[in-house]
């Protein structure tokens, strides 16, 4: 999948245990890669060599010398600090989707650098020379560079043909997916990054752990790495911890996802469609539109997840997209409800960085004159009694 005959030095030289790992760790600076494939507005991959983000996360020696105390990090706030991590992204123009998804957060500074095609591997140069500097200003002892990633298969794949010059200043590498299995032998599915981060102790919130939009961030994930790294080094997280995350994960399928998330919203199954609006209108009239163009999404959207972007509101129905944009249709109970929750939301900053919300009325009184939840209730009642009646009469009558 990659070439690897004009770095075959590197590739010989990897450190295939936690021990030779932790045996170089005060001599090193790990450098955490992370990249999000580029595919086109439709989702399909044109070139799994090329990338439309990079993420890159930096551990260097001096931080490595600090003592750690005796409780792990928890958060990505925590081990920028403690660890002196320094956290990038790069985005390459022409490839604007990789706006969606989740923003990157990047130890606090959220930005990102825009850089062109032909200047990608200039840029990632220049953060290795930069954090190669802040080490030579206080030693003088000569600096390498071990690669780090979890999983790196879709890395090495790019660098080597992408990025040669930049692959060819390291002189080792480690995946930290073999390390975590090194305590989790499992015989199912490779522990994942999100599952490994839930296993060592790491909180359940954003930016620790990915946010619930389609999309990752390369320069989180690449922190990310690097905060398993930490853990494994400087800690000793339980291997039966990081078995049972995943065997928690893989055992809670969709549709036990979907079950708990329609009891967290409080509402009734039939009150939520996938695909489609809330129907028939007339049960549900007080209809809002509502969109994030910037998040893209590639799987199923539950309609229970898009109301609890909006649980203070006190939705009483829902219903999704069939459509690749993240967004659906959300009800309320009555006309002042619906116009109170456009006020507020048409043109809000997404909390998780994905862009604006767009919200519009999707009410037609020709549909239902009501405009209070007494005066719907009531309509439906009375049609409800008048079909009764009606199924009631004997043909003659009709």
């Amino acid at each position: 999948m990659f070439r690897w005959r004009h770095w075959e030095e590197l590739w010989q030289n990897n450190l295939f245990d936690l021990k030779a790992t932790k045996e170089i760790a005060g001599t090193t600076a790990f450098v955490a890669m992370d990249t999000e494939p580029w595919s086109d507005q439709v989702g399909h991959n044109p070139d799994a060599r090329e990338a439309c983000e990079i993420g890159i996360a930096l551990l260097l020696p001096l931080a490595c010398h600090s003592k750690p105390t005796s409780e792990p990090p928890r958060t990505l706030e925590e081990i920028h600090q403690r660890f002196n991590i320094s956290s990038h992204c790069i985005r390459i123009r022409g490839r604007e989707h990789a706006d969606r998804g989740e923003r990157f957060w990047g130890g606090g500074n959220e930005r990102v650098t825009y850089a062109e095609h032909d200047g990608v591997e200039d840029a990632l140069i220049n953060i290795l020379h930069t954090g190669q500097q802040h080490y030579y200003s206080s030693d003088s002892t000569p600096l390498t560079l071990t690669l780090v990633g979890f999983d790196l298969c879709a890395e090495f794949r790019i660098l080597s043909h992408q990025y040669p010059r930049f692959l060819k200043r390291f002189t080792s590498w480690v995946d930290i997916q073999e390390l975590v299995k090194e305590l989790t032998p499992l015989n199912t599915q490779a522990p994942s990054l999100r599952n490994t981060l839930i296993g060592v102790g790491y909180e359940p919130k954003f930016p620790t752990k990915p946010s619930r939009s389609g999309g990752h961030s390369a320069g989180n994930d690449a922190a990310r790495s690097i905060a398993v790294l930490v853990t494994l080094l400087f800690f000793f997280p339980r291997g039966e911890d990081i078995t049972q995350a995943c065997l928690d994960y893989h055992a809670n399928r969709t549709k036990q996802r979907a079950n708990r998330q329609r009891e967290n919203v409080n509402m009734n199954k039939r009150d939520l469609f996938s695909k489609h609006y809330p129907k028939p209108r007339e049960r549900y009239p007080f209809q809002a539109k509502v969109d994030l163009p910037g998040a893209c999404i590639t799987k199923w959207q539950d309609p229970a997840e898009l109301c609890q972007y909006f649980l203070e509101y006190k939705p009483v129905a829902a219903g999704t997209n069939s459509t690749q944009v993240f967004g659906g249709w959300i009800c309320w109970p009555s006309l002042k409800e619906l116009e109170l929750f456009l006020k507020v939301v048409d043109g809000l900053e997404d909390a998780e960085g994905r862009g604006t919300w767009v919200a519009k009325s999707r009410y037609d009184p020709k549909v239902v004159s009501a405009f209070t939840k007494t005066e719907l209730d009531e309509y439906l009642r009375l049609k409800s009694a008048s079909e009764i009646a009606a199924k009631k009469k004997t043909p003659a009558e009709a």
